[in-house]
């Protein structure tokens, strides 16, 4: 598959899950249960598109996940990108090809991603009392949801042989 049609399908996806994501699950979950499923697609792509191809999309996924949370643009962008280099280099070594360890990859990626959040928006954040709870509530329901969405990019995607 050319880089077009992979960049297309990409931006495709991003704009389905954002309106799975702000339109259908908002209402119907709490803001601490909702999954980052653009997180779900970093992963995947961490570990079958490692390529300076798959770190451009991780970066364009932030950027539109920072746009769309509407707070400051760039701290998703820099915490996909770093969840990208850091799955992306150890991809060889880890097998997600079970959903234990699919769920458990998950929610380190997602706890390391929200810390890298908060990181870089601290100055601009009132103080709260209860983040870490948050951070692990949204940890748990990123990692539940993320077997059946790696099946789905499984499906969809096309990906290289590991």
């Amino acid at each position: 598959m050319n880089i077009i049609k992979k960049f297309l399908l990409i931006i495709i996806l991003a704009l389905v899950i954002l309106f799975l994501q702000g339109g259908i699950l908002k209402p119907l979950l709490p803001n601490i249960l909702m999954p980052n499923l653009f997180l779900i697609i970093v992963i995947y792509l961490s570990f079958y598109e490692t390529n300076v191809l798959g770190l451009i999309f991780s970066f364009v996924l932030g950027l539109l996940y920072d746009i769309s949370t509407s707070t400051l643009l760039g701290p998703y962008a820099a915490s996909f990108v770093t969840i990208y280099t850091l799955f992306a280099i150890f991809s060889g070594r880890i097998f997600i090809d079970t959903t234990i360890s699919l769920i458990i990859i998950t929610a380190i990626s997602s706890i390391i991603c929200d810390i890298i959040y908060m990181i870089l928006i601290f100055t601009f954040l009132p103080d709260k009392n209860n983040i870490s709870f948050e951070i692990l509530l949204g940890s748990i329901s990123t990692a539940i949801i993320s077997p059946i969405m790696i099946y789905i990019l499984k499906k969809y995607y096309p990906i290289k042989n590991r």
